[in-house]
């Protein structure tokens, strides 16, 4: 029997980026990870609750005449990190190409998805209009499906940030950010404590002089919370799938949108599964603990 975390919140930390980027960065995308302070997070909780961050959302995700989402302006004790974002955000990309950013724990998706978010508006507008020619020669349910697949590509559009402000207006009117800081700063443990954690993970990432890439790390830490700064590679929503790992062993896959049909992949999905599980078993697997479970997310990068 498969049974539910004590405490879910904490597992998505175990599962944090900053435990497997240093293992598997030749197989994700390019990614600079920006530490946040304390300091930094308890600002932004501030921020949240100043501005109603959770009625705000869940207000727009309730009633229809609703104003489009205001961005909250970023106060000078948050101008610091704005610029690492920044910073970041030109590493990882061609600057003006912009960026998508996230927590170590979750991503701000809930923003664009939930509320009447300018740009999301935007990409979605785009997105049926690319499909209104086709409207009057499909059925209702192949209509509905196509709209939903436009709304989940403008939603994936619309997290592509191109500087550090913009970036943490995004973090600020998350819930998802929200429940993260709390949690993270709620569970701090005592910060000489947590330091020294903190280095013994670094030095344990580096691997000594040799500089060989370690295994992915699982357990709990103390309070370390990043912003993952990540390389925007466009991907389409139906090459995006999800993995079951049980024991260290890739036991299932299925779609990420497990709810919507491609026609496409009926005619891939030998290849797709065989392109995967091979990279699983021969790339992915002899990097994890043997005894590992967890969900592993796979992307069809198109050439």
């Amino acid at each position: 029997a498969i049974t539910r975390p004590a405490d879910p919140l904490q597992a998505v930390f175990e599962a944090g980026l900053d435990r497997w980027y240093s293992a598997l960065e030749g197989f994700t995308f390019r990614t600079v990870r920006v530490p946040m302070s304390r300091a930094h997070a308890k600002a932004m909780l501030r921020l949240q609750e100043e501005h109603k961050v959770l009625n705000v959302l869940r207000r727009h995700s309730t009633v229809r005449d609703v104003a489009p989402l205001s961005p909250i302006p970023i106060p000078k004790r948050l101008n610091d990190l704005a610029e690492q974002i920044t910073e970041a955000i030109d590493a990882v990309g061609r600057t003006g190409e912009g960026a998508f950013v996230k927590l170590n724990s979750r991503s701000p998706k809930d923003v664009v998805q939930l509320a009447r978010h300018p740009k999301m508006e935007a990409n979605l507008a785009r997105e049926i209009e690319k499909l209104r020619e086709d409207f009057s020669e499909t059925s209702p349910a192949a209509r509905a499906n196509a709209e939903i697949c436009a709304f989940f590509a403008a939603s994936n559009a619309s997290l592509r940030v191109k500087d550090g402000v913009e970036a943490l207006q995004l973090l600020l009117a998350s819930e998802r950010v929200f429940e993260d800081l709390t949690w993270a700063v709620q569970n701090e443990t005592d910060p000489k404590a947590a330091s020294a954690e903190k280095k013994k993970a670094v030095i344990g990432e580096q691997n000594g002089e040799a500089g060989e890439r370690t295994s992915v790390r699982v357990g709990a830490t103390a309070f370390s919370v990043e912003v993952a700064v990540r390389e925007f590679v466009p991907i389409n929503i139906e090459d995006e799938f999800r993995g079951f790992v049980h024991n260290g062993r890739l036991t299932a896959l299925s779609q990420y949108f497990e709810f919507l049909y491609f026609p496409s992949l009926e005619k891939e999905k030998d290849a797709v599964v065989s392109a995967i599980r091979d990279t699983f078993d021969s790339k992915i697997s002899p990097l994890l603990p043997a005894d590992l479970t967890v969900v592993i997310d796979f992307a069809v990068v198109r050439k």
